[in-house]
């Protein structure tokens, strides 16, 4: 069988990477491979592996855009949270904003607005 294009190659692996995310095993997908296009099992795991590449690469970029939408919401409750004067809220906000940044250390309970609450102090806006 001749070596598929560089074109075929692409649809071969979009193929792929859509069983992946269906949560295919390995073996089905390996036996989809070998049935559709007549390849053995070491392609036919380089198509796998070049999925997962694509696949990892994709999550990359949604989380990168889903963390920054995030961000976006909560700069939005705080800035109605303070119009409207709901303090404490608009903490929680600012506090899940901070967290999401990674500006906590998960393991130090002194870097959270939690343990050290302003609201109520006369230092609130």
């Amino acid at each position: 069988m001749p070596k598929a294009s560089n074109h075929e190659q692409d649809l071969r692996v979009s193929e792929v990477y859509e069983q992946i995310v269906q949560g295919m095993p390995t073996r089905a997908i390996l036996q989809f491979c070998a049935g559709k296009w007549g390849i053995r099992t070491r392609a036919g795991e380089y198509l796998i592996a070049k999925a997962r590449q694509e696949l990892v690469k994709n999550a990359s970029v949604d989380r990168e855009f889903s963390l920054a939408e995030e961000i976006e919401a909560r700069r939005e409750l705080i800035k109605l949270s303070l119009e409207s004067g709901k303090l404490q809220t608009a903490l929680n906000a600012m506090d899940s904003r901070a967290k999401l940044r990674g500006l906590f250390n998960k393991e130090d309970p002194q870097n959270s607005t939690e343990v050290i609450n302003i609201v109520g102090t006369g230092f609130e806006t």
